[in-house]
C-alpha cells in the first residue's frame, strides 16, 4: 500500500515536467499583450478549414520558399522585424502603420509569409511599407476569391464561407524535402470578397 501514493507522486512530477513548456508559453501570452494579439492574428487569419488540391506554388517575395533558405530569408517580407516567440521557432513581424496591414515571416517546419489587414498592435514592430506587396502569381489583399481560385490553379468552389461575411480559400500542394513529403500551403481569407489575408507557407512532415 505505501507503493501506491509514491507512484502516484512520480506519476505527477513526470506529468509536471512534460506540460511544463506548454504551461510556460500560455503564461508568457497571458502576460505579454504582443504574444496574445500575434497568436490571436494567426489563429484569425488562418482559420482551419480542409485544404483543396493544387499544382500551384506561390510566394511573397522574389524567392521560392524552401529552394534556398538562407537566401530567401534576405527578402522575407518581415526580415530585421520584430521576434515574437509564437508557436514553432517563433515568428518575425513588422506593421504598416499608414496602410494598417501586418506581416509575419518564420522559419523552421513552417517557412514563409503572411500578410494581412490589421488594427495596431499593442506594441511598437519595425515601420514597413508594405502596400505594394503582390506574390509570384498576383495575389495580393483585396482581390476577389474568383481571382484568387484562378491564380491558385483551384475551383470556385474551393472557396468555402466560414461566415455570412467572410470565406476562405485553402490550397495545398505537395512537395519534396529530403526523404520526406512536404506541402506548400496557401491560405486566403476573404471579407466581403475581398482578400484581407494572405499566407504562403511551405510545411514540414
Amino acid at each position: 500500500m505505501v507503493g501506491a501514493p509514491r507512484r502516484w507522486l512520480v506519476a505527477s512530477v513526470l506529468f509536471g515536467v512534460a506540460l511544463g513548456p506548454q504551461l510556460a508559453r500560455s503564461q508568457d501570452a497571458a502576460a505579454d499583450p504582443l504574444l496574445r494579439w500575434a497568436s490571436a492574428e494567426i489563429d484569425r487569419v488562418n482559420p482551419r478549414v480542409d485544404a483543396v488540391a493544387t499544382r500551384v506554388f506561390d510566394h511573397l517575395g522574389p524567392v521560392q520558399y524552401g529552394d534556398d533558405p538562407l537566401h530567401w530569408w534576405r527578402h522575407a517580407l518581415a526580415t530585421n522585424g520584430r521576434k515574437i516567440e509564437t508557436a514553432g521557432s517563433g515568428s518575425y513581424w513588422v506593421y504598416d502603420p499608414v496602410h494598417h496591414l501586418a506581416a509575419m515571416s518564420e522559419g523552421g517546419d513552417a517557412m514563409g509569409d503572411s500578410i494581412f489587414e490589421s488594427a495596431a498592435p499593442p506594441a511598437a514592430l519595425p515601420a514597413r511599407d508594405l502596400s505594394g506587396v503582390v506574390s509570384a502569381r498576383g495575389l495580393r489583399l483585396g482581390l476577389s476569391s474568383a481571382q484568387a481560385a484562378h491564380d491558385l490553379g483551384v475551383p470556385l468552389a474551393a472557396v468555402r464561407r466560414i461566415s455570412p461575411r467572410e470565406a476562405v480559400l485553402y490550397a495545398r500542394a505537395p512537395r519534396r524535402c529530403g526523404p520526406y513529403a512536404c506541402a506548400h500551403d496557401a491560405t486566403i481569407l476573404f471579407r466581403d470578397d475581398r482578400a484581407v489575408a494572405i499566407s504562403l507557407l511551405d510545411v514540414g512532415p
